[in-house]
């Protein structure tokens, strides 16, 4: 036996496949771990007996690990085609009569290869050969080993074919692991190419060489990638399927790809639009130029809202980057979660917060806040805030003589005359029962008065017609002060203002405006 270094190679390329398969082994339940388990157990045979082959000093001993080859070399299509299958996700779609083909065509070949001698379907007149001081196995080819060598062809151009056909129709973000598959799918193509065209001296097979540095970059794609986890086709249907927009930018922020998500974003997105750079895309959006702002941890977010159809949605956008495990900056991603519903919700949620449920108008708690705010607007820039406080009259005889449902219309149709003819920047609220309050910025309080007037005989001359006929007269009371004059106020102090003037209305004789004579009041 001489050992050289082409079998030193080989035995060392056999051990490497091995070990491939230890951190395989955790995956082994899943289809993908399975295959490439036994792709490299399927090749790692191959190797050893190819390897003790050349090293062989006698044609008995190189039969036998001719033999032991075969233990191996019928099955690495079936696993290489199997593998490929499940990579791109078509596993569930190979018909079953092709099944039987890829698993009983390797069986057969097994079978004939270790019974040779009595049918001479395989070797006919082996002999051997040496060639740069190795020993190979010389002989004129069977039938059957002229189908088998075909069928290696076949299955493993198909399997070559769908790594090539999933790279063609993969999205950037996966391009760089199914480059790597696609690579060592065309080595045993390419090893069996030679070996047929008898480029090598005669019996030198370079498909074992060439079937190791394919394992090698299966093996880095799966192993650096994680694809043993999920599938890269189970990735790309996550990536096309969720509801999140996902814009994909290289290192110089232009656009390389986006899924079905972002295209409903941004309906002018096509294929031509790749190498836009991503801020041409954010420049007419509100806010959207924060997301190409630098930030120490790369990583930015921000609520946009973009423009469909007659509406605006709202997203929350975040930008983040992709790095290599070295850290090293290969692009970044935009998520666009689309939070609208959310929005209107919360928005939804603050209107009842602030709204008096049954007119619609500003509550008692609004009012309040509201109020302190124009209290502290006015003081910093010395203007006049007034304020009108009305009352229903005798209302509690409504509720009495036609029932409570009829008073709640009559307050809504009170809020009605009141609403059209109070200014856009008055604030109407219902301050509690049939008491209402009218918060008038920048008023004096002689125009206060006026406006108090128009809402007192609007009210006076529109009484409340119910479906059965019946007019409802009603009149109401008011009180009216402002802050003028006064360089420390309150919202609370105004209500105690304008509280007793209107008590003064109504002591009076009521469906009268009273203004408040505490202060000089112009």
């Amino acid at each position: 036996m001489r050992i050289g270094i082409i079998s030193i190679l080989l035995f060392l390329s056999s051990t490497i496949l091995l070990s491939l398969t230890v951190p395989a082994w955790g995956h082994r339940d899943r289809a993908l771990g399975k295959s490439f388990i036994a792709l490299c157990l399927s090749i790692a045979i191959y190797n050893l007996g190819y390897g003790m082959e050349l090293a062989s000093a006698n044609l008995t001993t190189l039969i036998v690990w001719s033999k032991f080859q075969y233990l191996g070399i019928p099955f690495i299509p079936t696993f290489f085609f199997l593998f490929a299958a499940n990579y791109t996700g078509i596993r569930d779609r190979i018909p079953l009569p092709l099944v039987f083909y890829l698993v009983g065509f390797p069986c057969i070949t097994m079978v004939l290869h270790l019974t040779q001698e009595h049918h001479n379907l395989m070797y006919i007149n082996p002999t051997i050969h040496r060639v740069w001081n190795m020993s190979f196995l010389a002989f004129d080819k069977g039938l059957w080993y002229k189908i088998s060598r075909w069928h290696v062809a076949v299955i493993i151009s198909a399997g070559a074919i769908l790594f090539l056909r999933f790279f063609l129709q993969s999205v950037a973000v996966f391009r760089r692991q199914s480059i790597l598959i696609l690579i060592g799918a065309l080595f045993p193509w390419a090893g069996w190419l030679v070996y047929m065209l008898d480029i090598l001296p005669s019996g030198f097979d370079p498909t074992p060489f060439a079937l190791f540095l394919a394992s090698l970059f299966l093996a880095s794609a799966l192993l650096r990638y994680r694809l043993f986890d999920v599938s890269p086709i189970a990735k790309e249907q996550v990536f096309e399927s969720i509801d999140t927009g996902v814009l994909v930018l290289d290192s110089e922020k232009r656009l390389v790809d986006y899924n079905h998500a972002a295209s409903l974003v941004f309906s002018a997105l096509t294929k031509e639009k790749k190498g836009v750079y991503g801020e041409d895309l954010f420049k007419n959006i509100t806010s959207g130029n924060r997301l190409f702002e630098e930030s120490d941890s790369g990583d930015v977010s921000v609520d946009i809202q973009i423009a469909s159809g007659d509406s605006l949605r709202h997203y929350w956008a975040r930008r983040s980057s992709i790095r290599t495990p070295k850290g090293r900056v290969l692009g970044s991603l935009i998520l666009l979660d689309d939070i609208t519903n959310r929005v209107r919700l919360l928005e939804k949620m603050e209107t009842l917060a602030s709204k008096d449920p049954l007119t619609g108008i500003s509550n008692r708690r609004h009012l309040s806040s509201f109020g302190e705010k124009e209290v502290v607007r006015a003081l910093h820039y010395g203007t006049n805030l007034a304020l009108i406080m009305f009352d229903l009259d005798l209302f509690k005889k409504v509720n009495d003589t036609y029932g409570h449902d009829v008073g709640d219309q009559l307050l809504i149709h009170i809020v009605e005359i009141a609403r059209g003819l109070v200014r856009e920047a008055d604030l109407l609220g219902r301050y509690g029962g049939e008491e209402f309050v009218i918060l008038l910025p920048q008023t004096s309080l002689s125009d206060a008065q006026l406006i108090a007037e128009r809402i007192r005989s609007s009210i006076e001359i529109s009484p409340l017609l119910l479906e059965s006929g019946t007019s409802i007269p009603i009149t109401a009371s008011f009180g009216v002060t402002s802050s003028f004059g006064s360089s420390d106020f309150s919202f609370e102090s105004l209500c105690k203002k304008a509280d007793e003037a209107l008590y003064r209305a109504k002591a009076e004789g009521r469906n009268q405006v009273v203004t408040f004579l505490g202060t000089d009041n112009e």
